[in-house]
C-alpha cells in the first residue's frame, strides 16, 4: 500500500510538527495499541509552506480480511494531536506465497526538502 503524505503550514509563522499514523482494524481496534504504525516524524515548515512524501506499507499476510481505516495525525508534544485525516481501504485474499509477519513501513529517502 503506497500513501502520499502532504503537510501544510497555513500560518504566518514557522511551525515544527510531528506526523504519525495508526490503523483501525476490521474489529474496530486501533493498531498498534501503543505507539504508532509510522512516526512520530518531525517536519519543520516555513510560513505557508507545504511538504510531501510517500510511505509504503507491506500488510502482513496474517492481517484480518475486511475494512480498515488509516489515520494520519499531526501534532505537537505540548499540544497533542492538532489535526487528523483518514481514509478507508480493504484487505482482501491474495495469492501471495511469501508474506511478512508484521507491518513493514518504508519512507521515500527525501521528504520533499
Amino acid at each position: 500500500m503506497n500513501i502520499e503524505v502532504v503537510v501544510v503550514n497555513n500560518t504566518d509563522e514557522v511551525q515544527t510538527i510531528y506526523f504519525a499514523t495508526k490503523v483501525t482494524l476490521p474489529n474496530g481496534n486501533i493498531y498498534p495499541l501503543l505507539g504508532y504504525l509510522f512516526g512520530p516524524y518531525m517536519v519543520t515548515l516555513e510560513p505557508y509552506e507545504s511538504k510531501s512524501g510517500y510511505l509504503s506499507h507491506t500488510i502482513p499476510g496474517n492481517a484480518p480480511l475486511g475494512p480498515y481505516t488509516y489515520h494520519g495525525y499531526v501534532g505537537k508534544p505540548d499540544e497533542g494531536v492538532i489535526n487528523e485525516d483518514y481514509f478507508s481501504f480493504k484487505v482482501i485474499p491474495t495469492q501471495a506465497v511469501v508474506v511478512p509477519e508484521g507491518w513493514e513501513t518504508r519512507m521515500c529517502p527525501n521528504f520533499n526538502d
